[in-house]
């Protein structure tokens, strides 16, 4: 892991332009459309979008076989649920709703893997995202609160610094 946020990986980008070996064609050797870089290899490869890295995207919250829905007295939580709301939101699916009844608060929380470059950025997008759907289910729930949290580790594991903060919160 040091290697790759060293970027000192050995891929055909890095041994043409970094170790200078000439006759080496940068280009992807498995798909042959982009450069050959780390950040290519890690989230660019269009054919493993749908399986391996949303697999990868999926384990940071997996702590348990999810269902859709788990239930008590005090807490619902829904997983990767598409939330029915009065008016049509795009939106609608965020990955985890942490439903607290008893403060009638919710969270909802959505997990990001970006390039390490593009972590603010996703963090922005994420929470701009959810807003209609914050305040759609903040009504039809009657609730006090309903917190937006983007979880955002970069593919490098870089985190930013908002991740602890909402960590610690929950």
């Amino acid at each position: 892991m040091m290697a790759v946020q060293d970027r000192v990986i050995a891929t055909r980008n890095y041994r043409k332009y970094v170790l200078k070996e000439g006759t080496v064609i940068d280009t992807c050797k498995r798909c042959g459309e982009s450069k050959e870089t780390i950040e290519h290899i890690i989230n660019g490869y269009t054919s493993l979008a749908n399986v391996d890295y949303l697999q990868r995207h999926n384990n940071i919250a997996k702590i348990y076989e999810p269902v859709p829905v788990l239930e008590n007295n005090d807490y619902k939580l829904y997983w990767d649920r598409e939330v029915r709301t009065d008016i049509k939101i795009q939106a609608n699916k965020p990955d985890l709703i942490l439903h607290n009844k008893i403060r009638r608060q919710a969270t909802i929380i959505d997990i990001a893997v970006p390039l390490s470059y593009n972590l603010q950025k996703t963090y922005a997008t994420k929470i701009n995202k959810y807003m209609e759907l914050k305040s759609e289910i903040q009504q039809m729930w009657k609730l006090e609160n309903v917190e937006i949290m983007p979880l955002i580790i970069s593919s490098t594991v870089v985190i930013s610094h908002t991740f602890a903060k909402h960590l610690n919160q929950g």
